[in-house]
């Protein structure tokens, strides 16, 4: 995943960056839960966004609008994922 999907790698160092940013400012045990629960949704999405992509890509080539539409789903859900993610995390950076 990290060396095939550039959003993956977008989303390794947005990891990275949130990790040196919390063990700067001191985080307390309750805003290191709600900040790895958000990675790893974020993470999570992501992975089964990549699948359900490849899937459909395995089943044809030819432009399939049912398709399209499962795939706009798919990035919808990392798309929610990584905004509600980045609210908890200025949140918890700002609060």
């Amino acid at each position: 995943m990290v060396r095939d999907e550039p959003n993956f790698q977008i989303h390794i160092a947005a990891v990275l960056l949130l990790n040196l940013i919390g063990l700067w400012l001191r985080f307390s045990s309750f805003e290191w839960i709600a900040i790895w629960i958000c990675i790893g949704l974020v993470l999570v999405t992501e992975i089964f966004n990549t699948a359900i992509e490849q899937l459909c890509n395995s089943m044809t080539t030819e432009k399939n609008v049912s398709i399209g539409k499962i795939k706009d789903l798919a990035a919808a859900a990392v798309l929610v994922a990584a905004t509600v993610s980045v609210m908890v995390a200025i949140f918890v950076i700002f609060n």
